[in-house]
């Protein structure tokens, strides 16, 4: 379920997005942002999640494929952090919110190279990121999925980039790294 959300779409083959979102997040955007340290908590890390879910529900057609799996994608999010975020038992009645699209309308995405090329994941599916322009008659056929990811040690995901991963297990790499992570103060 995760699959059209490794990469942001090419902004050739899409460019409408790019005028619609605002704030383009994909995977890999929060991957070099954990990499960097960017996030300073779990709660900013699940901000960037709920923006990129708000943007692929934002953009895409209630029932297509996308605007299905951003939903499923919430929904494994919410139950991940309301049991690993500190937020939720520190913090009473604490609801975590999409990261704010900044005032500046500045265009945030910056998933193309130099040349203005996409990467070469983001032209894999293009006709599945069409969610808005396709009918819900186009929705793909139900099929029972599974999330039932074992427990796994936090030194699994050390070496291993995001893909391939199911969305679970992408989560639990985010947590491992942020666990591991040591800050100024140690």
């Amino acid at each position: 379920m995760a699959t059209n959300f490794l990469t942001l779409p090419s902004r050739r083959q899409l460019p409408d997005y790019y005028d619609a979102i605002k704030m383009p997040i994909a995977i890999d955007t929060i991957e070099a942002k954990l990499v960097r340290k960017e996030f300073p908590n779990l709660s900013a890390l699940e901000s960037y999640f709920k923006r990129m879910v708000s943007n692929a529900k934002e953009y895409n057609q209630r029932g297509s494929e996308i605007y299905d799996d951003a939903e499923r994608l919430r929904k494994a999010l919410s139950n991940f952090m309301t049991k690993t975020n500190p937020a939720y038992k520190n913090i009473p009645g604490y609801t975590a919110v999409p990261t704010p699209i900044p005032d500046d309308g500045e265009d945030l995405a910056s998933e193309e190279d130099a040349e203005g090329e996409p990467d070469s994941e983001a032209e894999v599916m293009p006709s599945k990121r069409k969610g808005r322009l396709a009918r819900s008659s186009q929705a793909r056929a139900s099929t029972s999925r599974h999330s039932s990811t074992p427990v796994v040690q936090d030194s699994q995901y050390t070496a291993v980039g995001f893909a391939g991963l199911t969305f679970q297990q992408a989560q639990e790499k985010i947590v491992s790294d942020m666990i591991r992570h040591k800050d100024d103060n140690g």
